[in-house]
């Protein structure tokens, strides 16, 4: 039996369904309460961090994110477990996280993760724990990741690229056995014509706290007038209601999916992880800045750095590999 863990049910989207498909999981544990989605006929979903430790019945435990108080209170229990990372995304960092731009649903889950954390964690005494989710909801789980990780445990960490290393063992200091750089985990492809479209990778910055939403959507009407007619390859987060913002710009909406379709003469984006990977011959335009905001993620990205793409399945070679040979774990 395999299990993923998620946050929320919404991070069940076709990237999380794919590594579903990939690596035969069984049961995705949601540490939310909140049931959003239907569950499939193939896996079993577990709702809530009450029900993780008494569900856990296998030795192999994907993780797609560790800073999360609600996976770092996960790890402490999972010691006897094989515990495997695999980043799905580009780290973010230098977000201002302000509270009037958090959802809803985020306060619902912050609420329900720190009060388990309090009471159930015994690493660190009260106060100190209560300081740590001050800090959580205030600024964000990096902010205090560094000491909560110390005594946890990660068997296998799997990595976009040499960036994300560095980061990864600055933040992380528990114990790990191996890590590689696999690149990222799309395995489609871009298809480079000189008469092609100009593509718009997309990332909901106006729900990550970078931009406002009126800020993105300014920014982006003026990219259209300047560019003309291209793909917008719409990230799965975004709602329907901005989408539609964009049809009336002018854009074509796409899926990833649609990538091994379109013919590409330029892409633009920000630090997407769907770049991580474009082939050196296609032009790319990495924008920064967005109504004076600027993003620090994109002024050190550089997605021509690597090559690797189709990650999942070297993902799943190696731990056929490690497994086999009892190595690793």
């Amino acid at each position: 039996m395999n299990y993923l863990v998620l946050i929320e049910d919404q991070h069940y989207t076709d990237i999380t369904i794919n590594i579903c498909n990939k690596l035969n999981i069984d049961v995705v544990i949601f540490c939310s309460k909140r049931k959003t989605i239907a569950q499939p006929n193939n896996i079993n979903f577990v709702y809530g961090l009450n029900n993780i430790v008494d569900s856990l019945s296998t030795k192999n435990i994907y993780i797609l994110d560790y800073h999360p108080l609600a996976i770092q209170l996960l790890l402490t229990y999972t010691k006897l477990y094989n515990v495997i990372y695999i980043q799905h995304g580009y780290y973010e960092s230098k977000i201002d996280r302000k509270l009037s731009k958090r959802s809803l649903n985020w306060f619902y889950n912050a609420f329900y993760f720190t009060v388990n954390y309090l009471f159930k964690f015994n690493e660190f005494n009260f106060f100190k724990r209560l300081y740590f989710c001050f800090k959580y909801f205030m600024f964000d789980n990096k902010s205090c990741i560094t000491e909560i990780s110390k005594n946890k445990k990660i068997n296998l960490v799997f990595l976009i690229d040499e960036t994300s290393k560095a980061e990864f063992k600055k933040d992380f200091k528990g114990n790990l056995n191996k890590i590689d750089i696999t690149g990222a985990l799309d395995d489609n492809k871009f298809i480079y014509s000189k008469s092609g479209f100009v593509i718009y990778i997309s990332q909901p910055l106006h729900q990550t706290g970078h931009v406002t939403k009126e800020q993105y959507l300014n920014f982006l009407s003026n990219l259209y007038k300047n560019q003309g007619q291209m793909h917008f390859i719409v990230h799965p987060k975004m709602e329907n209601s901005f989408i539609q913002r964009i049809s009336e710009i002018g854009f074509i909406p796409s899926t990833k999916n649609d990538l091994n379709k379109i013919h590409v003469s330029k892409i633009i984006g920000h630090f997407s992880s769907l770049l991580i990977g474009v082939p050196k011959n296609i032009p790319l335009e990495i924008i920064s800045e967005i109504s004076q905001v600027r993003m620090d993620e994109a002024l050190s990205f550089n997605p021509y750095s690597t090559y690797e793409r189709d990650g999942l399945n070297k993902i799943k070679k190696i731990i056929n590999e490690n497994f086999n040979s009892n190595s690793m774990f």
